[in-house]
Protein backbone atom coordinates (compact mmCIF):
# COMPACT_ATOMS: atom_id res chain seq x y z
CA UNK A 1 0.00 0.00 0.00
CA UNK A 2 2.73 2.45 1.00
CA UNK A 3 4.65 1.74 -2.20
CA UNK A 4 1.90 3.26 -4.37
CA UNK A 5 2.57 6.94 -3.45
CA UNK A 6 6.32 6.35 -3.82
CA UNK A 7 5.78 5.01 -7.34
CA UNK A 8 3.67 8.04 -8.22
CA UNK A 9 6.38 10.39 -6.95
CA UNK A 10 9.03 8.57 -9.01
CA UNK A 11 6.91 8.74 -12.17
CA UNK A 12 6.11 12.42 -11.64
CA UNK A 13 9.77 13.17 -10.99
CA UNK A 14 10.82 11.29 -14.13
CA UNK A 15 8.22 13.08 -16.25
CA UNK A 16 9.29 16.45 -14.83
CA UNK A 17 12.96 15.82 -15.60
CA UNK A 18 12.06 14.56 -19.08
CA UNK A 19 9.92 17.65 -19.71
CA UNK A 20 12.67 20.02 -18.56
CA UNK A 21 15.25 18.22 -20.69
CA UNK A 22 12.92 18.33 -23.70
CA UNK A 23 12.43 22.09 -23.31
CA UNK A 24 16.18 22.53 -23.04
CA UNK A 25 16.60 20.11 -25.96
CA UNK A 26 19.62 18.52 -24.25
CA UNK A 27 20.09 14.85 -25.09
CA UNK A 28 16.37 14.20 -25.41
CA UNK A 29 16.90 10.61 -26.55
CA UNK A 30 19.31 9.91 -23.67
CA UNK A 31 16.70 11.18 -21.20
CA UNK A 32 13.78 9.34 -22.78
CA UNK A 33 15.41 5.91 -22.51
CA UNK A 34 15.87 5.86 -18.70
CA UNK A 35 12.40 7.38 -18.21
CA UNK A 36 10.89 4.61 -20.34
CA UNK A 37 12.75 1.95 -18.34
CA UNK A 38 11.42 3.41 -15.07
CA UNK A 39 7.87 3.46 -16.39
CA UNK A 40 8.19 -0.15 -17.57
CA UNK A 41 9.44 -1.22 -14.11
CA UNK A 42 6.53 0.55 -12.41
CA UNK A 43 3.99 -0.97 -14.81
CA UNK A 44 2.56 -4.34 -13.70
Amino acid sequence: MSSMPVSLYVVIYSLTVHFLMTRASINVSDTAEPATLIVQKMSP
